[in-house]
């Protein structure tokens, strides 16, 4: 077989052929070629009744036919000459960033339990100490603020969030060190995985799933080829819907890199990841997100995207607005940590919550979008509002519209996008 002599990073998918090409240089294998590298790689492999394990690799040689790709502290073995689990270059900033990302996470978790600001209620739910949430009260983020006079004094209301809800129950119970754990929801090679294992010195456990059976036995040779043992990483074959359905409150950290939209992952992963966990969701389909297709956007996250210069950040909003929604239905709440609009794709970094108190809240950290027709003015029109009369909380509708019927200046008419986050993006 003649190695290809370009560049090894240099993949991509020909979406019409389905074919993979190297530097424009079609690589598609015939069949008998690719059937005689497919066997002599199962001859290396050897399984076992409690499952699947690849036979170490002797000093992590490298099989024929294969190439290692290296990124950070992992290595993974691609196939040269036939089709194998994705991998793509252009989301290694990605990968950067949520190992940088968890690493702080897992550290300042780890505090939290240490310095008793996490307790485990009767109910086995993680809350935050009463105390600790008492004094940190004042800290929430500002959205639709609403000021009004209480016994002489002026009162200032914030719709925001308190990082975690009061402990209800009062014999609630110190929450000693956890295993914490991870789920890597679409693992195609297992890079990112293997790289958490590696790099993230405070994860314990981390489960690689993918729903494609060549992506689960790529996941196996790399396991062996970086010698990881099974109880680090374990590797999964099924949807992961499913398997985040049949683990609530199980994984400390969820992460969801799928192509294209995130939205029909969104429901299982707020119901699987623990109270305090982090979900850390990527989103690539943005000519749906940044109003190419606003209908799409609709149907997809419940919003209608503008395309308007500051249509990235609106993607991002979007998205946080729709993971907001799915938590609620469980009375979870969200608290984003890191928001970001990188090349091709949106990540967002966010920690989940569980208060009913607070997700009655979420209105008024949403707002609509009057955009106006003839020039990039907008304004947004909050969908709630919450005002505080001798501590006693009232919740009602935002009062509206924000806009005359049309542009004064212009004498233009408003398209309307939303409704989206209007709350911080950043913790």
């Amino acid at each position: 077989l003649s190695k290809h002599k370009g560049p090894i990073f240099s993949l991509k998918w020909n979406k019409l052929g389905g074919d993979r090409t190297r530097g424009g240089e079609r690589t598609s294998v015939g069949g008998s070629v690719g059937a005689i590298l497919r066997h002599a790689w199962r001859a290396l492999a050897s399984r076992t009744a409690a499952g699947r394990t690849w036979e170490a690799m002797e000093g992590g040689s490298v099989p024929s036919g294969y190439r290692v790709l290296r990124e950070g502290a992992a290595s993974i073995l691609q196939r040269e000459e036939d089709e194998d689990a994705f991998y793509n270059k252009a989301q290694i900033v990605n990968r950067d960033m949520s190992v940088a990302v968890l690493r702080q996470f897992l550290s300042n978790l780890r505090q939290e339990i240490e310095n008793g600001e996490l307790v485990r209620t009767r109910k086995g739910r993680v809350a935050q100490n009463k105390d600790v949430a008492a004094s940190k009260e004042t800290a929430g983020t500002k959205g639709n603020v609403e000021v009004e006079k209480t016994n002489g004094q002026e009162t200032e209301n914030c719709n925001g969030h308190a990082r975690g809800e009061e402990a209800e129950d009062p014999a609630a119970l110190r929450v000693e060190r956890e295993s914490f754990r991870l789920l890597e929801g679409l693992a195609a090679s297992g890079l990112r995985a293997i790289r958490y294992a590696k790099e993230v010195k405070d994860l314990d456990t981390v489960v690689a799933n993918d729903f494609d059976r060549k992506a689960t036995d790529a996941i196996d040779r790399n396991l062996a080829f970086n010698d990881i043992s099974p109880e680090k990483i374990k590797s999964s074959c099924q949807d992961a819907r499913i398997l985040m359905l049949n683990n609530p409150l199980a994984y400390h950290a969820i992460d969801l890199d799928p192509y294209g939209s995130p939205a029909i992952f969104l429901d299982s992963a707020v119901q699987a990841v623990a109270d305090g966990g982090m979900l850390l969701v990527t989103a690539t389909d943005m000519a749906v997100l940044c109003g190419n297709n606003s209908e799409v956007c609709w149907s997809k996250y419940g919003s209608m995207s503008l395309r308007r210069p500051y249509c990235h950040e609106m993607a991002v909003r979007i998205l946080l607005s729709t993971i907001e929604a799915h938590a609620n239905r469980y009375k979870r709440y969200i608290v984003p940590l890191l928001s970001l609009s990188v090349d091709f794709y949106v990540r967002v970094y966010v920690r989940v919550y569980t208060s009913a108190k607070m997700v009655k809240q979420t209105p008024t950290k949403l707002a609509y979008v009057y955009q106006s027709v003839g020039c990039d003015s907008f304004f947004l029109q909050p969908v709630g509002q919450m005002k505080t009369a001798d501590q006693s909380v009232k919740f009602s509708a935002a009062v509206s519209p924000p806009v005359p019927q049309a542009f004064v200046e212009k004498s233009r008419a408003f398209y309307m996008g939303g409704p989206t986050l209007s709350a911080p993006i950043h913790h």
